[in-house]
């Protein structure tokens, strides 16, 4: 009898630990979705190429500082020109001074190259009810969007898709509905430097 393959789960159970715990303490109430790295005014961490003019850097601003991890990464970046992503160091989808810029995003990219034979990796958040997968950033100008997958690949995704929306079906009674279920650019919005589009087109 042929060996079985070894198939590895690998569980990054929080990207944002800190804005995460921060939301925590705050009874859950702030819904902090950046982390609680202060790149506001004159003298933060990143200056000259953090937000050197906020006036939000008083410890009082705290929980309106912070890097959306998930707007940090090299593939479809603001710095690459793409949309869903802003310079404002007060922005719920704050960038960063630069990709790949944070020890969170930096770590899943070791990560991904540790395990070159990586298959299948699958984000989720904590809200929305979409079922969703690359490309999910376009340029502002004329919405180009990152390539698609091929025909074979999207076939795939629509497979996983009905198969996992059903269960979700079967054991909670919520429906994902077809408007939710597809490419990000296409049921969502542009999501600039995400951590999906560093997965599919790097690796």
């Amino acid at each position: 009898e042929a060996e079985r393959p070894v198939i590895q789960v690998l569980v990054d159970p929080s990207i944002n630990t800190d804005g995460g715990n921060y939301s925590l303490l705050q009874g859950g109430a702030s819904g902090q979705r950046r982390t609680m790295t202060r790149f506001c005014g004159p003298n933060n961490p990143a200056a000259p190429a953090g937000d050197v003019n906020s006036t939000s850097f008083d410890p009082a601003s705290r929980g309106s500082w912070g890097i959306d991890d998930n707007r940090g990464f090299s593939v479809g970046s603001l710095f690459d020109g793409y949309e869903g992503a802003s310079a404002s160091c007060t922005s719920d989808t704050y960038a960063g001074p630069s990709e790949l810029s944070q020890p969170e995003d930096k770590n899943e990219v070791a990560l991904e190259q540790t395990y070159p034979n990586i298959k299948f990796s699958m984000n989720i958040h904590t809200s929305g009810g979409y079922f969703m997968w690359s490309p999910a950033s376009y340029k502002t100008v004329d919405r180009e969007a990152l390539p698609y997958p091929s025909k074979g690949w999207q076939e795939e995704f629509w497979a996983a898709a009905r198969t996992t929306i059903t269960a979700i079906a079967n054991y909670r009674g919520t429906v994902v509905t077809p408007d939710r279920t597809g490419s990000v650019v296409d049921v969502l919005y542009s999501a600039a430097g995400n951590s999906s589009d560093e997965a599919w087109y790097n690796r």
